[in-house]
């Protein structure tokens, strides 16, 4: 049986037939009646080969379990990392293909026994780029590959994400349309123009529709850190000041505990610890240095993180959040508001455009010739990026529906072509 895989950055979802082709892809559950997995592992001390997966994983981390939490590892692919591995304990060293082999394992497990049937064929999702170096490209997709060979899949195939998506979205169309397809994910932004259309969806090679395509290392990840290192961490002591000189309190361990994947890596290292404790003597803002410093002894800035996130999401819906970390102070309320989060995004999102023109450019494109704006991924539903794409493209249709199945239904329809 075949299947549509999209390993994300963030979130993990397989796709299969339903039973009645007609009604579209039908998605594998993960528990809690979520068609989507998150993208972690959680090694527990004691039984660290019996790894958690999942939300199972975020559930024991948050919950105070000891143990190490790897999120968002996809970014690893085709790196110079990712043959080498991190320690576990100073003895117990993990390979990080061998995370990744339990991780998609626990994927392809979880659905073959909701099906009661084997996965042998899959079209995995991937990026236009793996990470910004050039020698990534080709080295991410045979990492992936490998571990697919390793945990049972007999054959393996690759479509580009957001060409996927357009897959997807080309199903309703009654006409021919150039699209372009912005796959805003965890870690990741691909951008497709395509070429769509009902006579050219049945085609099994699509290669001559695909005009251009373009992608940075920029995604929902990124947005996190920026909204916790600008609005959040200032309560906690960024950019304060100590000393009679007034000199700036070390910025440094900040961007690290905004950022998910080094927080464990490098935030409750000793030194982390003492350099930050070495100024609370002359802090200005003594009060916030020690909720720092208490955020750090008590592990808790991966749940600061999640509350982050959350707060990102009802931004999408309204101007001004809030965010309670009671674990740090019992009346401790931080607000965070869409106008200065949208501010601190600004770099990121020249990045973004400037990606884009790379795109037009290569399909030798104007962007008053794109007549549909596909826009995938969660992190495409803030609103600054949304704003972004209506500017660049006014006179296109914007289609934002199915944000987090689109990919995975779309690479269906490719293993479909290729397997059925």
């Amino acid at each position: 049986m075949y299947c549509g895989l999209d390993f994300g950055t963030s979130n993990s979802l397989i796709s299969v037939e339903h039973a009645s082709q007609s009604q579209g892809p039908a998605y594998i559950a993960f528990g809690k009646q979520q068609n989507s997995e998150p993208s972690a592992v959680f090694y527990r001390k004691g039984h660290w080969d019996e790894p958690l997966f999942g939300q199972h994983a975020l559930d024991a981390y948050l919950d105070g379990q000891e143990g190490r939490l790897l999120r968002s590892f996809k970014r690893l692919l085709g790196t110079k990392y990712f043959p080498s591995g991190t320690m576990l304990t100073s003895t117990k060293k993990l390979k990080f293909q061998s995370l990744f082999v339990s991780f998609i394992k626990h994927l392809k497990d979880t659905a073959e026994q909701q099906l009661n049937q084997e996965l042998s064929e899959v079209v995995f999702g991937r990026p236009v780029k793996f990470s910004s170096l050039e020698t990534a490209h080709k080295s991410g997709e045979a990492d992936l590959e490998k571990v697919a060979n390793l945990i049972g899949f007999k054959a393996v195939e690759f479509q580009f994400e957001p060409i996927a998506a357009a897959f997807n979205h080309e199903q309703p169309l009654q006409g021919e349309k150039l699209a372009i397809v912005a796959d805003i994910g965890g870690g990741t932004s691909d951008f497709s123009i395509v070429r769509l259309g009902p006579d050219r969806k049945d085609d099994t090679d699509r290669r001559s529709d695909i005009l251009a395509n373009s992608g940075i290392a920029i995604g929902g990840t990124d947005f996190d850190s920026m909204l916790a290192l600008r609005q959040v961490m200032p309560d906690f002591g960024y950019e304060s000041e100590f000393g009679v000189k007034s000199l700036r309190v070390p910025n440094w361990p900040y961007v690290v505990a905004s950022d998910w994947n080094r927080i464990a890596l490098e935030l409750y290292l000793p030194k982390t610890f003492f350099a930050m404790k070495k100024v609370l003597p002359e802090a200005k803002e003594p009060q916030m240095l020690k909720r720092f410093l208490k955020l750090i002894e008590d592990r808790k800035a991966h749940h600061l993180l999640k509350l982050t996130e959350e707060a990102k999401i009802e931004l999408s819906d309204q101007d001004t959040a809030h965010i309670s970390p009671s674990f740090i102070e019992e009346d401790l309320q931080i607000a965070v508001n869409r106008e200065h989060f949208n501010l601190s995004l600004e770099d990121k999102i020249k990045l973004l455009v400037q990606t884009i023109n790379e795109a037009l450019s290569e399909a030798q494109l104007d962007a008053s010739a794109i007549e549909l704006v596909i826009m995938t991924g969660g992190a495409s539903a803030v609103p600054i990026i949304q704003q972004t794409f209506l500017n660049l493209f006014p006179q296109a249709e914007l289609s934002a529906e199915n944000k987090m199945g689109s990919v995975s239904a779309g690479l269906l329809y490719d293993a479909r072509r290729k397997f059925a």
